[in-house]
């Protein structure tokens, strides 16, 4: 395949494949991989080992510690809402709100309500 993304990858791996090589492969090395194959071995380029590792040995996201709620409250921050605006918008008190960006803050390690909005801008939650 010419293909070395994870929506690729690891489909087509936990589809059972017996072999992921690239295309930019030498001649050679692709036929290597078809015999072992053939074999009954697993072949994966050195590419796709490096995905699999870094996959495996990835830190889980900050964000993902986040409540459903501290996610809502994070994505109205995002727009650029005040702390008011959040809990007129949400239907919860003004304390809440607070509490939930003081939560937020702390779970995503930033320092202000413009990290954590360019922090959920980043990472697609807004």
């Amino acid at each position: 395949t010419s293909f070395l993304d994870d929506e690729k990858i690891f489909p087509a791996l936990e589809a059972g494949v017996k072999g992921y090589i690239l295309k930019t492969s030498q001649a050679h090395e692709i036929a290597a991989s078809v015999r072992k194959i053939a074999e009954g071995q697993d072949v994966l380029s050195d590419s796709v080992r490096a995905k699999i590792y870094e996959k495996r040995h990835a830190q889980p996201e900050l964000y993902e510690d986040l409540t459903a709620r501290e996610s809502e409250v994070l994505k109205e921050i995002a727009k650029g809402l005040s702390n008011q605006e959040i809990a007129d918008e949400l239907y919860i008190s003004l304390k809440t709100v607070k509490t939930h960006v003081s939560n937020i803050l702390s779970k995503l390690q930033v320092e202000d309500r413009t990290q954590a909005a360019i922090y959920a801008i980043k990472h697609k939650i807004a």
